[in-house]
């Protein structure tokens, strides 16, 4: 199930909450999904509340398990539970595809070079960031050589979107 962009983080985790298998969150947790983890350590809670009588699920115990050994060999807390993420981001191939098309139809509708295109995409993403349509990047800026990249490995998928779907002529 696809999490519905928002920059309201109470109501992602509600949703995350609701609507997403514990593995799913797990899995997304792992991954580097920050949110996802924020909503595992709410269900944790939920579990160790001394009114909640319910056993915590296997799975939960491995997270806690794996997250508390890490820390105790000195990696930082908020990386061991998934919080933060560490390293390069791992996106999504939606988000790839998306960074993708945008250039795609830059280049194609307003005659662009795939520089200016991709230079133009990184401007546009990067200033309308916090409106949640982008929220898998952490408000974090993304650069045109990223944009660039995400066009040279996605332009010729979308070219055969395009030929499958009639559309001889640029878009």
């Amino acid at each position: 199930m696809t999490i519905p962009p928002t920059n309201d983080t109470n109501l992602r985790l509600d949703y995350l909450m609701a609507f997403e298998s514990l593995e799913d969150m797990l899995a997304m947790a792992r991954k580097g999904d920050s949110h996802a983890a924020r909503a595992i350590l709410a269900s944790i809670a939920c579990y160790l509340h001394p009114e909640s009588g319910a056993e915590i699920p296997l799975e939960l115990r491995k997270y806690l398990s794996n997250a508390f050994y890490e820390m105790a060999s000195g990696k930082d807390a908020r990386h061991a539970l998934n919080l933060i993420r560490g390293g390069r981001p791992n996106y999504s191939r939606n988000l790839k595809v998306t960074v993708a098309y945008i250039v795609y139809q830059l280049v194609n509708e307003q005659n662009l070079t795939v520089l200016e295109a991709s230079e133009r995409a990184a401007e546009n993403i990067n200033q309308n960031i916090k409106d949640g349509r982008f929220y898998e990047l952490d408000n974090r800026p993304i650069t045109s050589d990223t944009t660039r990249n995400w066009y040279s490995e996605f332009k010729e998928e979308i070219d055969i979107i395009y030929s499958n779907a009639g559309i001889t002529e640029n878009p």
